[in-house]
């Protein structure tokens, strides 16, 4: 056991963690309650008229598939980063279980959030998802504009056009000819997926999947 996981179960003893959906006392290894299903829905298998090969999402951005990506969002623990990249890893086996992911994408900060909050949310969840699927990351094939916006204050025309000004091919190096798992927090219009899509397929990737913790479903 690591010793950052050996501090958080000590931790977890004095301040026990709680349900994500109900907020009873649960075990360290858990999200849910006995009581609370882990999933209200089937995953999320998203139709995308764009030039990548699929987009899937393990949750519904709404209620407590909200809490998860805020808590994504802040660092969340080890153990919610884990659980979901099982979670995320179990959607890979069973929607494209025959595809022969090369490598694994996360999508990019600006250096500014990076500095200020000192780390990637989409590198977090890359992390256990690269362990079990036994991946490599590539944390730098692609870059962040200095000057974007954020997309969360923009309409959706709005949108595609700051996600297509925002992201650059970074460190592509031996990324040529391989299927990328591009993986982010959340998915609302499609436009960052998207625009990052493009970059990796610019510099040489034979086909883009996207995957997301959580989606919106309204878009």
């Amino acid at each position: 056991m690591q010793t950052t996981e050996l501090l958080d179960r000590t931790v977890s003893l004095l301040y026990p963690q709680r349900c994500l959906r109900c907020d009873d006392l649960v075990e360290y290894d858990d999200l849910f309650c006995e009581s609370c299903p882990e999933r209200i829905a089937e995953p999320i298998v998203l139709p995308f008229s764009h030039n990548m090969a699929g987009v899937a999402s393990v949750y519904e951005y709404k209620g407590w598939g909200r809490k998860l990506v805020w808590a994504i969002k802040e660092g969340s623990p080890k153990r919610v980063r884990y659980i979901l990249g099982y979670e995320m890893r179990n959607l890979l086996d069973e929607r494209w279980n025959e595809v022969g992911f090369n490598a694994i994408v996360p999508v990019p900060v600006t250096e500014s959030k990076l500095e200020t909050q000192g780390f990637n949310h989409a590198e977090l969840l890359a992390k256990p998802l690269s362990i079990l699927m036994d991946i490599p990351i590539y944390p730098y094939a692609l870059a962040r504009s200095w000057n974007s916006l954020t997309q969360r204050d923009l309409g959706k025309v709005d949108r595609k056009e700051n996600a297509e000004l925002s992201y650059k091919a970074g460190l592509t190096n031996g990324l040529t000819g391989k299927t990328i798992l591009l993986v982010d927090d959340l998915l609302t219009t499609g436009c960052t997926l998207a625009a990052c899509a493009d970059r990796l397929l610019d510099s040489g990737a034979a086909k883009v999947y996207g995957l997301t913790a959580a989606a919106t479903l309204s878009r």
